[in-house]
């Protein structure tokens, strides 16, 4: 993703490459939270499969749709 392209306000990105965003791993659930009302983009996500976990938990708790896009590789065995 371009770093130098201007995103609308209530998109969110997370690039588990960037060495900011990874700080944001210690916690992730905190990131989730503060960021609730946005759309949250979480790129490259195969480089920390324990955020599936994560992400399943927060999902069944907020139980709202298009809140989350996930993007990178994946094999079925991270996802199950």
């Amino acid at each position: 993703m371009r770093s130098d392209t201007a995103l609308p306000p209530h998109l969110k990105v997370f690039t588990a490459e960037n060495p900011r965003d990874k700080v944001k791993l210690k916690d992730p659930l905190s990131f989730l939270e503060a960021n609730s009302d946005s759309l949250i983009c979480i790129d490259e996500i195969q480089l920390y499969p324990g955020l599936f976990s994560v992400l399943r938990s927060y999902i069944d708790n907020k139980r709202r749709a298009g809140k989350l896009l996930i993007l990178g590789s994946a094999s079925s065995c991270l996802l199950y």
